[in-house]
């Protein structure tokens, strides 16, 4: 069976052609990316997509505010210029392997590739890499943010005009653009489905603090569903942290929900809640957030919200591009969905 053709890459061949057979001239305007929508019955991302790779290419240049227009000279760079540095956890693949995958494959058709390095929590270290990154010379830059490989240390290296997108989250006390999932959307309707399994005490757990956007949005999306159905703050409490007298303090504030801001952190409850003789759900509702592969193999089965890290990775690679070629712009920081995996841990 042949192998289907990327709509994108439909796209980019029809300009291509109009250039070629002397249709579109040097300096003429092309189809603006509305009626390329249009046409070929795609999303704007796809049509961006083939103008990025034939801006890349140099094929077109485009002039912000008024559009895309056929290159006087065609030219193609080099791919010694073409590197994208990409700074990610190690601790957790079922994240970077998620987004590596979206950014290498949106990244196979264009003459750009990436160049990782893994995040450590020597923040030292962490200089050190970006100080790589820098000789690398790459062309722009996608971190996985967090309070130990990202500071104003980062901007001084790089320079404050430079290409850089934050993946999975923003982080307070900077100007820079995230790719990240829907988490309002993912706290409200993990917290719903709680509630309409009798949830009366909420706890939201978390091992991070609300300067990560993350969570905090999934926080809002928690107070949002609670008050819309009717429960008070008093109902509603937050801990950050999981330490010796967590099982105590759950205990004595009768909570018989837990919203645990990711999976990782749920597994740790349910191993505590578990060394209390308490029975999930009997004795405590509990969701968590990614739905990672072992979510499905706890004992219960983990409801979770499940996010799509592949298409976090490539929104990133996508903006990153736009970004370096000057073509960056609010829609491209649309959240990306997430879906509410129900098992069994909420009382279903």
């Amino acid at each position: 069976m042949a192998k289907r053709i990327p709509s994108y890459k439909t796209i980019e061949n029809h300009i291509l052609y109009l250039i070629e057979t002397g249709r579109l001239k040097p300096n003429e305007r092309i189809p603006s990316e509305s009626t390329l929508m249009k046409i070929f019955g795609v999303s704007r991302i796809t049509v961006r997509r083939a103008l990025d790779e034939l801006t890349i290419c140099g094929y077109i240049y485009r002039l912000q505010g008024i559009g895309a227009f056929v290159s006087p000279k065609p030219r193609r760079e080099t791919l010694a210029n073409k590197a994208i540095g990409c700074f990610l956890p190690g601790y957790s693949d079922y994240i970077s392997m998620g987004v590596l995958e979206g950014v290498e494959e949106y990244l196979l058709d264009t003459d750009y590739y990436p160049v990782f390095q893994i995040i450590t929590s020597n923040e030292a270290v962490n200089m050190r890499k970006y100080e790589l990154f820098k000789k690398q010379k790459i062309k722009g830059l996608m971190v996985f943010p967090t309070y130990e490989n990202f500071n104003f240390k980062v901007l001084e290296i790089f320079g404050q005009d430079f290409p850089i997108i934050f993946v999975d989250r923003r982080m307070s006390g900077y100007n820079i653009p995230a790719i990240e999932s829907d988490n309002v959307k993912g706290g409200y309707d993990a917290t719903e489905h709680l509630i309409k399994h009798g949830a009366n005490k909420i706890a939201f757990v978390t091992g991070e603090d609300m300067n990560f956007s993350s969570v905090y949005n999934r926080f809002q999306g928690l107070k949002k569903a609670a008050k819309n159905y009717g429960l008070k703050d008093d109902q509603i409490r937050i801990f950050y942290n999981y330490d010796d007298d967590f099982m105590d303090r759950i205990l004595e504030e009768k909570i018989d929900s837990i919203f645990a801001c990711n999976d990782i952190t749920a597994f740790e409850i349910i191993s505590l809640l578990e060394s209390k003789n308490l029975s999930i759900p009997e004795n405590m509702k509990i969701i968590g957030f990614d739905d990672i592969e072992l979510s499905k193999f706890m004992v219960p089965p983990l409801t979770t919200v499940k996010q799509f890290h592949k298409e976090i990775g490539k929104r990133a690679a996508a903006a990153l591009i736009a970004m370096i070629n000057g073509e960056f712009d609010d829609s491209y920081l649309e959240p990306v969905r997430t879906e509410l995996i129900i098992r069994k841990s909420c009382g279903c």
